[in-house]
């Protein structure tokens, strides 16, 4: 904090007693997630009785992650008398239903057109085949480097799954590029430790989920990467808005197939705007195998020769013929009782089973 005022901040994933001892002292700001706020207020290590200044930011995507519950339990505990104040780029009819909840005759204030992006930055979409996604980022990549003229640019590259961003980042990794992979996986403190290097410049790209998409204030990053089309409209706002952001200049990239051409209409009538589908065909880029220090030492095994017994075709001996060589199955006896044998079953007695009826007696 670059000014007097006190501030605290906790949050999940570390260990609550690190901040106890300064929630206890007080604070005058308090900058928290919902669950861990609630874990201090149940030991007692603050209290919300003197706040007079309640703020939810992203509240879209605290809906979206569950935390209505946590939410309405916080607005039980602070005073009737304060001012509320709600911040989310897109508004979505259930931020409006939460609006009128726990505000009283709220004013809406728009810096812009709901759910817009900024002007800042352009959009560009390519059409590819599902197989081609990691050649054409990278030659997307490798040309901006070209083009900035030995100076890093850095960018944000967003998937959809955890195993896709671990994946995505090994494979850059490989080609030496200076990546790292940010999801829901890693704990706190390496989520803080990978931010910090992108933001000292440390890493080039950060391949990461949606856990990157929101609260991430990095200034003067120029592009940012769909290489997955999100599942909703809202997520693409949030993305492409860690670029051109306090009216700077930035590039958002999508790379798309046939199969998210759903996703990208929603996206289209959300953000109320036709983005142009550039269809383009990238080279095969082959990616190296890690280097191991023990590949120096490996031997592969030596092959065995294999024995020409089991590749030769059978060869009867001289005194075999055709009719010995098959089994001799005798025919089944008949009994002399005149009944027709019976099969034996695996564990039965061979035995027929003849039906016997019991007859109640009468009273």
């Amino acid at each position: 904090s670059k000014t007097l005022l006190k501030v605290g901040l906790v949050y999940g994933g570390v260990d609550i007693k690190g901040k106890t001892e300064q929630l206890r002292k007080g604070v005058e700001i308090l900058i928290a997630t919902p669950g861990r706020l609630l874990d201090h207020l149940e030991q007692r290590n603050t209290s919300l009785n003197n706040v007079e200044i309640l703020i939810l930011d992203e509240a879209d995507r605290m809906l979206d992650m569950g935390f209505l519950p946590d939410i309405i339990s916080i607005l039980q505990k602070v005073p009737d008398k304060r001012q509320n104040l709600m911040f989310s780029a897109t508004f979505s009819p259930d931020i409006k239903k939460l609006a009128k909840q726990f505000l009283n005759s709220p004013e809406i204030v728009e810096v812009a057109r709901q759910n817009t992006t900024a002007t800042g930055i352009d959009q560009h979409v390519f059409l590819i085949h599902q197989s081609q996604k990691t050649d054409a980022l990278v030659e997307i990549l490798r040309k901006n480097d070209l083009a900035s003229k030995g100076e890093k640019q850095q960018a944000i590259i967003f998937v959809n799954a955890k195993i896709t961003a671990r994946r995505l980042a090994s494979q850059l990794e490989r080609l030496g590029m200076s990546v790292e992979a940010m999801h829901g996986d890693k704990t706190q403190e390496e989520r803080n430790t990978i931010l910090q290097s992108f933001k000292d410049g440390n890493v080039q790209y950060l391949v990461a989920t949606d856990v990157a998409a929101r609260g991430l204030d990095i200034p003067e990053i120029p592009f940012v990467f769909n290489y997955d089309v999100p599942f909703t409209p809202e997520d693409y706002v949030h993305r492409i808005g860690r670029t051109g952001r306090a009216g700077a200049k930035g590039t958002a990239v999508t790379l798309t197939t046939s199969a998210d051409e759903r996703n990208l209409r929603a996206i289209e009538r959300l953000i109320k705007k036709t983005l142009d589908r550039t269809k383009i065909n990238p080279r095969r880029i082959p990616i190296p195998r890690f280097s191991s220090p023990l590949e120096s030492t490996y031997k592969p095994v030596e092959k065995v020769p294999l024995d020409p017994l089991f590749t030769q075709p059978y060869v009867p001996s001289g005194n075999a013929t055709k009719s010995n060589l098959l089994p001799t199955i005798s025919p089944m006896r008949k009994k002399s009782n005149g009944k027709k044998p019976v099969a034996k079953l695996l564990g039965g007695t061979g035995k027929r089973i003849q039906k016997r009826t019991s007859l109640r007696r009468g009273l």
